[in-house]
């Protein structure tokens, strides 16, 4: 909704995209620390319920990236860059065991 009206009010794409994944990075960066610091559940709560709303504006900012690149394709393409960031967990993982079964 935001990101919408922010397009409507004729702001460039590109500015709407870093404000959004920029809101739904650092949201959650500035209220999770909080969230340790209260004693109240109340305001426990309010503050998980910020992060995680906040962190929901990354799919208006980066996620949404795959649509403005490839339209028709932007699934497959989301497809693609979603296994290639997956790879290095699913590989590191193995490797880490390997590298100190061997050097001990």
């Amino acid at each position: 909704w935001a990101a919408d009206r922010l397009l409507q009010s004729g702001k460039p794409v590109l500015t709407v995209r870093k404000s959004m994944t920029f809101l739904g990075l650092m949201g959650p960066a500035v209220f999770l620390p909080l969230f340790s610091l209260v004693q109240n559940k109340f305001a426990a709560m309010l503050l998980a319920s910020f992060a995680l709303s906040l962190a929901t504006s990354v799919g208006s900012g980066a996620l949404i990236n795959h649509v403005d690149i490839a339209p028709k394709q932007s699934g497959t393409l989301l497809g693609i860059t979603n296994t290639a960031a997956s790879l290095p967990g699913i590989i590191s993982v193995p490797l880490t065991a390997y590298l100190l079964q061997i050097t001990g």
